[in-house]
């Protein structure tokens, strides 16, 4: 059933011009956007529950590359035609209808809906998403892409992302790579032998000639001969 149908329908069983009627139906996709998205699910007499469920970021494997998709908020309906009181909710507190206003409202609704159930018609809530079903199946709901945007909207921007493993070098490559190590050993080798060896040469030059002037060890006075000891006789 088109949006112009469905707001025919409504302007019949309410009484009212079809342009109220399509006021009505619009300020009612409104209210439920803002309800979904506020309480996570929304409750319609007539249809089922509505819930945003979450997909958190996958990794799909595609040969040796990954794939890493964004996280993602959806919404998934639950077909219950016996759901009541959801409507009345959703007209009195965000339509701002008085309870007469809103149970007549649902009571409306819920006999539109259920018509459209029973004969397997989509509805099309403008704003809102579109319900529809395939045979012998359930209905399923495809929300509106302005929805589906604040739904995400922060995830907007976020892409999918293919990761490639680094590719292990080569045997030929490894190969490579040896004489290059074994070069810097041997000049690291060299050097600390050069090293060593001009340490030997001023070890010769400094310490020989002290050890033959015998002024190594001393501290450059001479020391005083030691004598023997002189006894004395004590002297009562």
């Amino acid at each position: 059933m088109t949006e112009h149908n469905l707001t025919e329908e409504l302007a019949g069983l309410l009484r009212i011009e079809p342009a109220d009627a399509r006021r009505l139906l619009g300020s009612l996709s409104g209210a439920m956007s803002a309800g979904l998205l506020q309480d996570g699910r929304l409750q319609v007499s007539g249809l089922g529950m509505f819930t945003v469920h979450h997909d958190p970021a996958m990794r799909q494997m595609h040969g040796s590359d990954a794939i890493y998709s964004p996280p993602h908020n959806k919404v998934v309906f639950i077909q219950d035609v016996s759901a009541k009181d959801g409507t009345i909710r959703i007209a009195s507190q965000r339509m701002n209808l008085d309870r007469s206003e809103a149970e007549r409202f649902s009571r409306a609704l819920a006999t539109l809906f259920a018509a459209l159930v029973a004969s397997g018609s989509p509805i099309d809530l403008q704003g809102f998403g579109i319900l529809s079903k395939s045979e012998g199946a359930n209905y399923t709901f495809q929300a509106a892409k302005g929805l589906d945007e604040l739904l995400n909207s922060e995830y907007q921007g976020l892409q999918e992302i293919s990761l490639s493993p680094d590719n292990p070098r080569s045997p030929d490559e490894k190969n490579k790579a040896v004489p290059g190590t074994k070069s810097r050993s041997n000049v690291m080798r060299m050097a600390l032998s050069a090293l060593l060896a001009v340490s030997a040469l001023l070890a010769l030059v400094i310490v020989v000639p002290a050890i033959q002037n015998g002024s190594l060890f001393n501290s450059g006075t001479a020391q005083a001969p030691l004598s023997p000891p002189v006894r004395q006789a004590a002297t009562l």
